[in-house]
């Protein structure tokens, strides 16, 4: 099963970044907006999750103590995967975030748990399939969002369709302030 553990967003910051995403609606062609309850950030994920591993690495994560570390968003991207291209929100990768991000890859590896070991690319996938895009226009007619809390770490399994990735949540970790 495909599986990942992200940051999941604050409404606020979700709001935000639907503008953003507005923007791009209105300076391409053609997209496909990543819709609100899907917007994540990946620290870690697992091509083959091994399903005996399930409960185990969840109650792994429901233990973990961390602070929520603050998500700031410091330019929009574009990233081709496969024949479409891919926009995103770069996420500055602050020192919280990355001792965050390695202690969940040490929590893996440590349960058994093989996952993508690449060096993190901290971002936001927010529209997919885009064609026609006018950056410059589009970056001139938005504003970037707030820095915000991450509101929780959390496990989902991914499925894939032509519509794009879905994402079910299996277990969530909320951030205590």
């Amino acid at each position: 099963m495909r599986s990942f553990i992200a940051l999941t967003l604050p409404d606020d910051l979700k709001w935000q970044i639907q503008e953003v995403q507005n923007s791009i609606r209105t300076t391409s062609r053609t997209s496909r907006i990543t819709k609100t309850d899907q917007l994540h950030l990946t620290l870690a994920f697992m091509e083959d999750f091994p399903g005996e591993k399930e409960e185990e690495c969840i109650r792994w994560l429901e233990a973990l103590r961390f602070s929520p570390p603050l998500l700031t968003c410091i330019s929009l991207r574009s990233m081709h995967a496969r024949s479409d291209k891919l926009i995103y929100l770069s996420v500055e990768g602050s020192q919280e975030l990355r001792a965050l991000c390695d202690m969940v890859r040490k929590g893996l590896k440590n349960l058994g748990i093989h996952h993508d070991t690449r060096p993190a690319r901290f971002h936001i996938t927010v529209a997919r399939g885009v064609r026609g895009f006018d950056r410059e226009r589009c970056t001139s007619s938005m504003t970037l969002p707030s820095p915000a809390p991450a509101l929780s770490l959390s496990l989902f399994s991914s499925t894939l369709s032509r519509q794009g990735a879905n994402h079910t949540l299996l277990a969530k970790n909320t951030f205590s302030l």
